[in-house]
């Protein structure tokens, strides 16, 4: 617990940096002439929101297979930032991680990155680092197969975090009689799966369960090339 602590001091010294080096960029925006004299922060093309959250999770029984009994130990600052046009959007989400459970902790996950262009009364056109989903309910996907958190989903992470982001254009027509949303996605982006690492999972070739522990990595799967070939498309 002090560790999580520790880490969680460090991301509220960064989210207060972060924060007044924001404060400093909007002083110098609203001297500008471009703004009216009677600007203020309502007026600024550019919105800030974020928090700064800490979370433990352990396990409710014994597994053997695992040193540990914490499946989750991390600090966490969000920092979301959107500029809101006639015509585009522009929008960013990231976390900055702090976790005391892997040997490399530290982590910047870009949750969205986007740009949302209006072009006409029928087509908005999205593209960008984004986490697409459709057609979920109560948790089951029959038609969503875009890639999924599932170890974020199962320590105990808000359910948004079971959807992963992948760098994607997404075109959305509308019509009087039926709208269409089609999703491409260049490059494929897998599943952020369980490899025994956090969690321990079920080996038919071993009697019971395995980890990364008892295999002495974590599990290795054979993904496709990372080209145009393996691209995915849904709609």
């Amino acid at each position: 617990m002090r560790s999580l602590s520790v880490k969680l001091l460090r991301i509220i010294v960064l989210a207060a940096g972060l924060t007044a080096a924001a404060s400093t960029a909007w002083t110098q925006d609203t001297t500008s002439d471009d703004w009216d004299e009677g600007s203020d922060l309502g007026d600024l093309p550019v919105e800030i929101h974020g928090f700064v959250e800490g979370a433990t999770a352990t396990r409710v029984g014994d597994d053997p297979t695992q040193p540990d009994q914490l499946v989750l130990s991390e600090a966490r600052f969000r920092l979301d930032l959107a500029h809101y046009g006639d015509r585009s959007d522009l929008i960013f989400r990231g976390d900055f991680l702090s976790d005391g459970l892997v040997s490399d902790g530290s982590d910047i996950d870009v949750r969205r990155a986007v740009i949302t262009l209006r072009t006409s009364s029928w087509l908005d056109i999205r593209a960008g680092r984004q986490v697409l989903t459709w057609g979920t309910g109560d948790l089951v996907f029959l038609n969503d197969l875009f890639p999924k958190d599932f170890v974020s989903f199962f320590i105990g992470r808000d359910d948004e975090y079971l959807k992963a982001p992948s760098n994607s254009i997404k075109l959305m027509f509308y019509t009087t009689f039926a709208n269409l949303d089609i999703a491409w996605t260049p490059v494929f982006e897998p599943d952020r799966f369980i490899d025994g690492e956090r969690l321990s999972f079920f080996d038919p070739s071993l009697p019971g369960l395995t980890s990364a522990n008892v295999m002495g990595k974590p599990l290795e799967v054979v993904a496709p090339e990372r080209d145009l070939d393996n691209s995915e498309a849904a709609a």
